[in-house]
Formats: C-alpha cells, sequence, structure tokens
C-alpha cells in the first residue's frame, strides 16, 4: 500500500515530524521503481525471509500465485536492495531453520544462495537465523503440516550454531549479535513506553503477535489524535530492575523485557546470575 505510505508521509511533512519506517515484506513487489517511492517515504530497514535453498524456501513459503516463484521473488527483492544507492538503508535477511535446513545438501544451498545475493563487505545486511516453532502459542499448534516444520525440542541451539558458525566464517554479520550487544541487551519493541501498535479501530496495543488478546489493548486513539491509555499499558512497561540490575549489560534482557507478554502471562520475570 505504497500510496498510504506517500499519503503518511505528507501530512507528516506538514506538522514538521521527521520519521522513519520500516517493513517486514516477501519483497515480491520491491522493484527498483518501488524502491525508490519506499525510500522517499521514510522507509529505511527492511526484513525478508530467506528460508533456504529454492525447494526448501518453496517448501516452507508457498506463494498463493501460480504465476509467483517465492523463492524467485525473494531473492530478486535482496538483490534490489543490494545493489541500491540507499547507504542509509539496512535490511534483516532473516532464514528459518529446523534439523533438515542443516543437512549438508541444504545448508550449502542456503549458503550458495545468500553469497549470490549479497555480498559479505555490504554491512546494510544482517543475517537472522532462527529456529522454525510455535511462538507465543499465536501459529497452528494443531495443523500437522505446520507442526512437521517445527525445530525439533532440544536441537534448535545446534541448528542455529552450525548455520550462524557458516555464516561468520563467510564474513557476514549476524543480527542476533547487533541486537544482544545494544545497551541493557535485546529490548522488544513491546515493553518500551514509546512503542504502540494502532490498528484500523483505532484501539491501541502493544504486541504485533497477539493482536487478539484482550490483555494487548493497552488504550485508543481518538479520532482527533489523543491518546486514551488503559490500565493496562502498566504491566506491559513495568520496570522489574533492582539495584543490582542497573549496570549490568544484560538488563533489559534478563528482566525479562525480550518477551514483555510470555512475563505477563506467566507472571513471573526470569533472572540469571550472570557472575
Amino acid at each position: 500500500n505504497i500510496r498510504f505510505m506517500e499519503e503518511l508521509r505528507e501530512k507528516l511533512e506538514e506538522k514538521n515530524i521527521k520519521f522513519q519506517a520500516s517493513i517486514t515484506t516477501s519483497g515480491t513487489l520491491l522493484t527498483d521503481f518501488n524502491l525508490e517511492k519506499l525510500y522517499l517515504s521514510g522507509v529505511r530497514s527492511f526484513q525478508i525471509t530467506l528460508d533456504g535453498p529454492k525447494r526448501i524456501h518453496n517448501k516452507l513459503r508457498k506463494s498463493k500465485s501460480v504465476s509467483i516463484d517465492s523463492f524467485e521473488a525473494c531473492c530478486n527483492a535482496i538483490r534490489t536492495l543490494a545493489k541500491s544507492e540507499f547507504h542509509d538503508i539496512n535490511v534483516v535477511l532473516r532464514t528459518n531453520l529446523n534439523l533438515e535446513s542443516i543437512e549438508v545438501e541444504n545448508l550449502e544451498g542456503l549458503i550458495s544462495t545468500i553469497k549470490d545475493i549479497v555480498p559479505n563487505s555490504d554491512r546494510r545486511f544482517l543475517i537472522f537465523p532462527k529456529p522454525i516453532g510455535d511462538y507465543l502459542g499465536a501459529n497452528l499448534k494443531t495443523n500437522l503440516i505446520a507442526t512437521e516444520s517445527y525445530c525439533k525440542q532440544g536441537s534448535a541451539s545446534k541448528v542455529i550454531e552450525i548455520v550462524e558458525k557458516r555464516l561468520i566464517a563467510e564474513g557476514y554479520a549476524l543480527a542476533d549479535a547487533f541486537l544482544l550487544t545494544k545497551k541493557g541487551g535485546y529490548s522488544c519493541y513491546a515493553g518500551k513506553i514509546n512503542s504502540l501498535v494502532i490498528t484500523p479501530d483505532l484501539k491501541l496495543r502493544k504486541c504485533t503477535v497477539a493482536l487478539d488478546d484482550p490483555i494487548n489493548i493497552v488504550g485508543s486513539l481518538s479520532k482527533d489524535g489523543e491518546i486514551n491509555f488503559s490500565k493496562n499499558i502498566e504491566i506491559w512497561t513495568k520496570d522489574y530492575s533492582d539495584n543490582n540490575c542497573s549496570s549490568c549489560f544484560a538488563q533489559n534482557t534478563c528482566q525479562g523485557n525480550s518477551c514483555p507478554l510470555v512475563n505477563i502471562k506467566n507472571n513471573s520475570k526470569p533472572y540469571r546470575d550472570w557472575e
């Protein structure tokens, strides 16, 4: 919906509001022409998912259109970003993995594909390996086809480690290392006071995964732009740190802000003694 993005940019510029935007996209429509339109509309960050070589990717990420090859569309989008002259964009290339992904032929196919479309010298790109799973119970737990693709319990760390080592050996930068070394460690946007999801019904939410969960509704936006928070905002933004945590590099992650929703549901916060 590029036209909407252009209109939003125009209205924000009229009010002298500076902004940047990010998108998560399959890249199917990411041509040179559309990339320029997105860039001029303030989009500076992109996340695109490549789930392996062609056979694996197309099995996991089937296109709804018989005329579109999901793998080729994804690769073309990444090439479009890589050859662009927009030096201030950043791209997270996510790859979802399971035990099948680290079979020799599939792993070599994934690495070969990444090398073919992303120069390892292009630091606008970060690679983000993640295990395939049922995150927060929001996916299709009862769908056997979906569960067959999950990364088996207990194997996720091994799978990610193998792929990350190969990527590092090829000279690529990893997104998870970038996130974890930020001040305080990784902290989900949902736990930040200045992060809100505005849905078409003008309800305010925090999490982009559990959209239908009532606890996720933290207020509403009036038609004249006034923000009205409910009491739910407090449980999403509560600071669970103690006096011993303020100087720790992993404060945000350790105190539970890596996923506030899980902690709210469990009514407890993880803690690790890093010493």
